[in-house]
């Protein structure tokens, strides 16, 4: 009788505690499968069901965005007279004002995120949530900047190009990505633009993402019970059903919303030293051993089905 030598797997957990969120993902090493990343991409036409997820998850969690910056287009009649590109059409010019947009801002010290919408006349425009109010003195600059940039002869485009509010509430950059998210009607491309490319993006020295923490297993269990139970407990006060549905597994992971209060809460009882981080990922890694060899996995799966 032919002996099967075991085949060790491991699994890797992880836990990103957020500010307001925490998101749990697990894969598992040494497994062969036909899904192969990589490759070119095709052309982006629209804002995935996926890409809202992490906008949103972005936008809750990144602490100490203070102020909305918008950058509008002058009316269609004026696209023939810029001289900073067809922005009416082409994509590639108005990322260009974007990039220098954004390190305009990054120049000031100032980070946070920034979204593309369609007008309905078809025009672009931005939003950018800033970490920081800017000053009369200031938005007068990035005002006349803006009004060079683009390059036209609208007469109202060098006041009017640029609208600046003051966000009132600690979590409102959450509430105005989702409600932007939801605008499905301004996502839509318009047939004669070309090179949309992105439709949101980061800028800036961020405050999370550059601590990672290593912890048992035990605990990993124990951190996913008081997520679950976090957020099952917000579900019950706001009168609303809880589903909780476990897909962890994968690139995309699982996130559970208002929950990294509880968690830190935790932390801060166990492990003090972490707790005060402003982002930061728990990481564990651990084996198991299988009597089918990788290369078996896949083909033992269909004959089971």
């Amino acid at each position: 009788m032919q002996s099967i030598t075991p085949f060790r797997s491991s699994e890797i957990s992880r836990i990103q505690v957020g500010h307001l969120d925490s998101k749990f993902n697990r894969r598992f090493t040494n497994i062969t499968s036909k899904r192969v990343g990589g490759g070119s991409r095709s052309n982006i036409r629209e804002l995935s069901r996926q890409s809202r997820t992490r906008l949103i998850y972005k936008a809750r969690n990144i602490s100490g965005l203070m102020s909305m910056v918008t950058f509008t287009y002058p009316g269609i009649e004026w696209a023939e007279t810029a001289t900073g590109g067809d922005f009416m059409n082409d994509g590639k010019a108005v990322k260009n004002h974007l990039r220098k947009i954004r390190q305009l801002f990054t120049y000031r010290g100032i980070y946070g995120f920034w979204f593309l919408e369609f007008q309905k006349r078809g025009a672009p425009h931005f939003h950018f949530i800033l970490s920081k109010t800017l000053e009369n003195s200031d938005l007068d600059k990035i005002r006349k900047t803006w009004y060079k940039m683009v390059g036209t002869a609208c007469p109202h485009h060098r006041t009017k190009g640029v609208d600046h509010q003051i966000l009132r509430k600690p979590h409102a950059a959450g509430a105005y990505a989702a409600k932007y998210s939801s605008k499905s009607d301004q996502k839509t491309v318009p047939d004669r633009y070309t090179s949309v490319g992105r439709f949101w993006g980061l800028f800036g020295d961020l405050p999370t993402g550059s601590n990672e923490i290593q912890l048992p297993l035990k605990e990993m269990h124990k951190l996913v019970r008081i997520a679950r139970a976090a957020q099952k407990s917000h579900c019950r006060a706001r009168g609303y059903k809880h589903k909780f549905r476990d897909s962890g597994s994968g690139t995309g992971g699982l996130t559970l919303y208002n929950t990294g209060f509880a968690l830190r809460y935790y932390l801060n009882q166990v492990y003090p030293d972490i707790s005060q981080l402003p982002d930061f990922n728990i990481t564990t890694q651990h084996c198991s051993y299988s009597s089918i060899p990788p290369s078996s996995l896949l083909s033992v799966a269909k004959s089971s089905a």
